[in-house]
């Protein structure tokens, strides 16, 4: 049998997975660049969006604005209130259907076929 002593050394495109490389300091370097550069640029971009989005919720209310009372006022307030109350709710149980998918899923079936027999009647 051979021993690792008596196999030619061969040059090959791959270095051993047991040497450790160090990167090339310059190559370092340009990636960092790179990533800096792509990460300014994202936030260019996310920037230029909140931009759009903020500019056009307001145009929104501003036009939903020129017919309101004080009385709009507060219904505006109770419906932004509901709004609320309703995305805690579904977050909520979200959590819950996460923790307990049997329940969850059963619950579904459930009123799926009470559903079921109530519009079928």
């Amino acid at each position: 049998m051979n021993s690792p002593e008596n196999i030619p050394a061969t040059d090959t495109p791959f270095s051993s997975p047991f040497e450790e490389q160090q990167p090339n300091p310059s190559q370092t370097m340009e990636a960092a660049e790179r990533l800096k550069q792509a990460a300014g640029n994202n936030v260019k971009r996310l920037q230029r969006a909140a931009e759009a989005g903020f500019k056009s919720f307001h145009s929104a209310a501003d036009d939903g604005d020129s017919g309101l009372d004080a009385e709009n006022d507060g219904e505006n307030a109770t419906w932004e209130e509901l709004q609320t109350k309703f995305k805690e709710f579904h977050r909520e149980s979200e959590e819950w259907a996460r923790k307990n998918p049997t329940a969850a899923l059963l619950t579904a079936a459930g009123a799926g076929f009470i559903l079921g027999l109530l519009l079928k009647s």
